[in-house]
């Protein structure tokens, strides 16, 4: 099927939205896309008039986009798209990406993953544990926030090592603010990733949903400061649908409720990571 086509269905979906798999099979996408447009019943509709309405202007305005700035374009009929993100339940059905994500095949995968207002306890820990995974030839997965995020990337980086983010926000919004230098730190040694349109503002509900490609893009996860309601505690539940190994850092803390989440993966079962050859031992059993 066409890149164009691939383009028209996750706008016509909202990018994340897992609906799309109620009406196209990846596997024999052209068809299922022509059973869509011809279907009468109500929702399938809806779907098909968006589709439709997505106009040449939208289209060349994303592919210009992407054009200028180097943003490789891929759909699951692309040599490209990660193994990985194909056993998904919900893989997306278009990424942007920057870099090389080849990184994702070649290394074993470990997402790190922790608050935006961590503490310092925890920003020494993503620092640190990502460093030395990345020395081992691990690649390091993360979500480009402030915090633990962007400190785990940081520690891949100052290890010559691979490092993959992936974002909540469009690959051309400056998101955190003044990052675009890591994620051009990033590219180099690695990918930046999204599955929403190039200039997509962020918002809440992206952040879920990316959360799903961070765990799914990796062979385990490390948690590195969670409360007991948090984005950390969110992609751990999918590292867990997911059949990803957990690992999670000692708390800091028992006390403090920003470690509550922790607390809580480690008496279901997670393992227990005090320090990195806990997790690189069991990467390379």
């Amino acid at each position: 099927m066409k890149i164009e086509n691939w383009v028209r269905l996750s706008i016509a979906f909202n990018a994340s939205c897992s609906r799309i798999h109620k009406y196209i099979d990846f596997d024999n996408a052209e068809q299922s896309l022509n059973k869509l447009l011809s279907s009468n019943t109500l929702q399938a509709e809806k779907y098909a008039r968006v589709y439709k309405a997505v106009s040449s202007e939208q289209l060349y305005s994303v592919f210009s986009a992407c054009q200028m700035n180097n943003i490789n374009i891929i759909t699951p009929e692309s040599s490209s798209y990660p193994t990985k993100l194909r056993e998904l339940a919900d893989p997306p059905a278009v990424l942007y990406a920057v870099g090389d994500l080849s990184v994702t095949e070649e290394n074993n995968c470990i997402a790190v993953i922790g608050a935006r207002n961590c503490s310092e306890y925890s920003l020494v820990a993503a620092d640190r544990f990502s460093w030395r995974m990345a020395k081992e030839g691990i690649t390091i997965i993360s979500g480009m926030a402030k915090g633990a995020d962007q400190a785990a990337h940081i520690g891949a980086l100052n290890a010559n090592g691979k490092t993959v983010a992936l974002l909540g926000c469009g690959l051309l919004y400056d998101y955190p603010r003044g990052s675009m230098n890591i994620k051009r730190a990033i590219a180099e040694n690695g990918a930046v990733v999204s599955e929403y349109l190039p200039g997509a503002v962020p918002a809440k509900y992206y952040f879920k949903q990316r959360n799903r490609l961070i765990t799914g893009l990796s062979d385990g996860v490390l948690v590195v400061q969670a409360a007991e309601k948090s984005g950390s505690l969110n992609s751990a539940y999918h590292a867990i649908e997911q059949g990803r190994e957990l690992f999670v850092l000692p708390p800091h803390d028992v006390f403090d409720p920003e470690y509550f989440g922790q607390a809580a993966l480690l008496a279901d079962g997670a393992r227990l990571a005090l320090s990195p050859e806990d997790i690189i031992g069991y990467m390379k059993k």
